[in-house]
């Protein structure tokens, strides 16, 4: 009789070990899984701030290229008109075209010969 509830002891107690370990197991499936829905959150504010910051840059270049087509109208209009070639010069700066840039420079000097700021860079 002893030996039988011994037994029924040792067996109580492996249960008891397997739960134990099962819920351990299972803590950390659930702590995995937390942590990867966590990082995929994460991830995914990241690439919706990058694609906001994209939009926002393709927003800003397409004001800029508008700007740019309306003062190459303006100039072509009146080609002696200094300040529009400022603004080309301005948005070509800002678009990254250097050449571009630089011939509206000449454009400045070509019109307004005195006008310092063309010169200065």
């Amino acid at each position: 009789m002893a030996i039988i509830q011994l037994i029924l002891s040792y067996i109580a107690i492996l249960v008891y070990n397997i739960l134990v370990v099962k819920t351990a197991l299972l803590f950390l499936v659930l702590l995995i899984i937390t942590g990867e829905i966590h990082f995929q959150v994460q991830q995914g504010q990241v690439v919706k701030s990058v694609l906001a910051a994209e939009t926002e840059l393709d927003q800003e270049i397409g004001r800029l290229q508008n700007l740019k087509a309306y003062w190459e109208k303006i100039v072509s209009d009146s080609p002696t008109y200094r300040d529009g070639y400022v603004h080309l010069a301005l948005i070509e700066q800002a678009l990254g075209n250097t050449q571009a840039e630089l011939e509206n420079r000449a454009k400045i000097i070509s019109v307004d010969p005195n006008f310092q700021p063309a010169q200065s860079q």
